[in-house]
């Protein structure tokens, strides 16, 4: 029981982590171009029932990623600062999908990706949680997959010891493993 303790105390913060991450890459004073992008909340906003079928998941193509940034690694790496304040401004389909190619993007046609993986088996899989819901994100195809809709952040702010980042952040990036991919090998 104290090891499910303390994995749960870990998975907690590294969700508090995650969320400050994601406040540091999109600061609240370089947002102007976000109105002309589509935003989460427009594109992603659940179907209205009679819509489309409850058994077909909704799913987003995602804008590609930018491969050329304008701060080089160094650069990025000497600014980096966490933040604990959050605009209320939801992200846009090209922002989020770029922290989440950036999580676990296909680099390669052969499936490699952006974060390394023993074996490649790439246990990781990788959810993005906003008002709307929760999206899982399909590096094959760079798309997202509504995984549940409505707004779960407050049960996801419980488990991870009420710490307001994760309540408050437009967005917070959960990252989950499949034990089982890399047990099969190893």
């Amino acid at each position: 029981m104290l090891i499910v303790e303390r994995a749960s105390r870990c998975f907690a913060f590294a969700v508090l982590l995650l969320a400050v991450l994601l406040a540091a890459c999109a600061p609240t004073a370089n947002r102007q171009d976000a109105a002309q992008d589509a935003t989460i909340t427009s594109t992603l906003a659940a179907p209205s029932v009679g819509e489309a079928s409850t058994l077909t998941p909704q799913v987003t193509v995602l804008p590609p990623p930018q491969l050329k940034g304008t701060l080089t690694l160094e650069e990025a790496l000497a600014q980096r600062r966490s933040v604990r304040e959050f605009s209320d401004t939801p992200l846009t389909l090209a922002e989020l999908g770029q922290l989440l190619w950036a999580a676990q993007g296909m680099t390669h046609p052969a499936g490699l990706r952006t974060a390394p993986s023993a074996g490649a088996l790439y246990p990781l899989e990788v959810y993005a949680v906003t008002r709307e819901g929760v999206y899982h994100y399909q590096p094959q195809g760079h798309r997202i997959i509504v995984h549940v809709q409505g707004d779960v952040r407050s049960a996801l702010h419980a488990a991870a010891v009420q710490q307001d980042p994760v309540l408050k952040a437009p967005a917070v990036i959960v990252i989950a493993a499949v034990y089982a991919r890399t047990a099969q090998k190893y």
